[in-house]
């Protein structure tokens, strides 16, 4: 099995502009669902205190559908997501399945939660953090990603290395809003 690249950057920046949104924000995140090949709910400080530590999978599906039963109990309906790559992990029949290169099935799972997310009517603002906009992997993460987000009703934007990101969270946050 071919294993994508660690980006150890991407995952800092991530914690970065999470951290940043809610110090923006001036309140806490309501709440905050980290994944890899399953999502679980987090802390700011659990984010920010965990270097960058190679996983298998990324199960976008498992994220989105513990955020959609989040809104349910918080009443919330946004989710912010933050993201650097494309899902290759789902569940099937209650369990994680992973592959890399992402399977159309990790894709397609994911897009059918977020549509669920859409139909409950919560919205998916996405903040795609990419090395290089312009390159296959940068394009390929655009096109998977800014559909999911337009059809949430959502805001999409990207940061790469080059951006200030503090500034990027602001004008995000500023999108939000319209």
């Amino acid at each position: 099995m071919m294993l994508p690249p660690a980006q150890p950057w991407a995952y800092e920046t991530r914690s970065f502009i999470v951290s940043e949104i809610e110090r923006q924000l001036g309140t806490k995140v309501t709440t905050l669902i980290t994944y890899a090949e399953v999502a679980h709910t987090a802390s700011i400080e659990d984010v920010l205190e965990f270097d960058f530590d190679y996983v298998y999978g990324s199960n976008l599906q498992h994220a989105l559908l513990v955020a959609r039963a989040a809104s349910r109990t918080t009443g919330s309906s946004r989710i912010v997501l933050v993201t650097y790559s494309l899902p290759s992990a789902h569940h099937i029949s209650g369990q994680a399945f992973f592959s890399y290169p992402p399977i159309p099935e990790s894709l397609e799972a994911a897009r059918v939660e977020g549509r669920a997310c859409a139909s409950d009517g919560i919205r998916i603002d996405t903040l795609l953090v990419t090395e290089d906009a312009s390159n296959d992997e940068g394009t390929t993460l655009q096109r998977y990603f800014r559909p999911m987000t337009e059809e949430a009703g959502g805001k999409f934007l990207l940061v790469t290395p080059s951006d200030h990101v503090e500034d990027s969270v602001g004008q995000f946050l500023r999108l939000r809003q319209r």
